[in-house]
């Protein structure tokens, strides 16, 4: 009669285990995609071999142009980002900036009227993104706004009077 009790027992204790390896399996799993997140940051590194502009003549009314390129770091932050004008972007980017100093990686610049600008990958943010937007402040009103695919071979942005048109070169 206690023979059945053994095998009642062992069975208990065997469910027992299984349920167990189960639950820490689960754990494992998200300590594992953690780790690799914080080793390997999630997003693309721009694979681009350069980013260039190509400034008409007389574009911008004849201005400098202020240029920012903005890679997204941080998920919340791509709607945000997404839904800004570039004036906006100028205007608040200080503010966004204080208050995620690791959510965004910032690069900018100055285009002239009628002047080609190329810039190398070695010159290029090296960080992954999870998006990369463009802004572009011109006089005129408008989003100004271009939202660019890391994956891309190559990056031209054409600058008109004004706006701007952009060309990716598939890889």
């Amino acid at each position: 009669m206690s023979l059945p009790s053994i095998d009642i027992r062992l069975a208990r204790a065997f469910m027992l285990l299984v349920c167990l390896i189960t639950l820490s399996a689960c754990s494992v799993t998200g300590a594992l995609k953690s780790a690799k997140d914080f080793l390997i940051p999630p997003g693309d590194r721009l694979e681009w071999d350069y980013l260039s502009f190509l400034v008409d003549e007389g574009a911008n009314n004849n201005s400098p142009l202020s240029v920012e390129l903005v890679l997204v770091t941080e998920p919340e932050l791509i709607p945000i980002v997404a839904g800004l004008s570039a004036e906006q972007w100028f205007a608040q980017r200080k503010g966004l900036l204080q208050t995620s100093p690791s959510g965004l990686i910032v690069q900018g610049g100055e285009l002239v009227p009628g002047k080609s600008l190329r810039i190398s990958r070695t010159s290029l943010p090296q960080d992954r993104a999870l998006a990369v937007f463009l802004f572009m402040n011109f006089l005129s009103t408008a989003d100004h706004r271009l939202t660019l695919n890391p994956k891309a071979s190559a990056v031209i942005v054409q600058i008109g009077p004004n706006d701007s048109t952009l060309s990716p070169i598939a890889r």
